[in-house]
């Protein structure tokens, strides 16, 4: 994408976005018994696949920003 080609990397955070996910989001995450939006989105794609027995479950992922998170499900 064009809004990134001059970005040497673009996960680089300040250090205050760290210490306000970790004080307040992390939190929030582990009631749902994960500790990261990856494991959040994980966790309940699969949970989903396997509530309705999907043989071969497909999921599309719209808006996903610089394409960091995917999940690879297989078969329940």
């Amino acid at each position: 994408m064009a809004i990134y080609k001059d970005a040497v990397d673009i996960n680089v955070l300040p250090p205050i976005f760290h210490c306000w996910s970790h004080t307040y989001v992390r939190p929030i995450l582990e009631e749902f018994e994960v500790s990261n939006p990856d494991e959040f989105f994980s966790k309940y794609l699969f949970d989903g696949a396997q509530r309705y027995c999907e043989e071969s479950p497909v999921f599309i992922s719209i808006g996903a920003g610089n394409c960091d998170t995917r999940s690879g499900l297989h078969s329940c």
